[in-house]
């Protein structure tokens, strides 16, 4: 796309290399669209010597004036942020170096290979699918610990059979069921948490 004008509007605002002379050729304000800075201030900031103490977070700094130690972060507090470190939940390792943070499992995590039907000891972590007891009954809550029991074919709330060892937790349930007793029963997702 081109566009028209009359060269003899440039007059003497043409240097001798052919380049618009701007400082008499323009006035007023040239909008950022055009390539200008929509400001006819030429005031600009020095952060390094114009600046001193702390920059608020208002003025897009972070309010804080401690060097960071290895590994910590800025994290939003709500009214600014708070330097700290990430802290390690259950299983887990956190190790903080220079410029680094590095996440990592703890522990053994393993899969129960267990393939005895008659088996009462599983990992820490293994979930399991349960029959509720009898019907009528109230759904059982989330995370909350049951006495589990297996009769060598499958695993439930009713006492037949062995007790697993542990402490077991409601995960999940599916909504009732007819396990062709004529009876509504419910389906668990049961782990073992300790």
């Amino acid at each position: 796309m081109t566009q028209a004008f009359n060269l003899s509007q440039l007059g003497n605002r043409v240097n001798s290399s052919g380049q618009i002379d701007v400082s008499s050729a323009l006035t007023g304000t040239v909008p950022i669209a055009n390539g200008g800075t929509g400001t006819t201030s030429t005031t600009f900031t020095n952060l390094t010597t114009n600046v001193t103490g702390t920059l608020p977070v208002a003025n897009g700094g972070t309010g804080l004036t401690a060097t960071p130690a290895n590994g910590q972060i800025d994290i939003g507090n709500a009214s600014g942020f708070t330097r700290t470190t990430i802290t390690a939940g259950s299983n887990m390792t956190v190790t903080n170096g220079a410029g680094t943070i590095t996440l990592a499992a703890a522990g053994n995590m393993t899969v129960d290979t267990n393939t005895s039907s008659g088996a009462t000891t599983y990992n820490i972590g293994t979930t399991i699918l349960v029959v509720s007891n009898t019907s009528g009954d109230s759904p059982i809550s989330l995370n909350s610990a049951q006495t589990i029991y297996q009769d060598g074919t499958y695993f439930s709330t009713q006492n037949i059979g062995s007790s697993l060892t542990g402490t077991w937790r409601c995960r999940g349930n599916s909504f009732p069921f007819s396990a062709g007793e004529g009876v509504d029963k419910y389906l668990y997702s049961f782990q073992r948490t300790a």
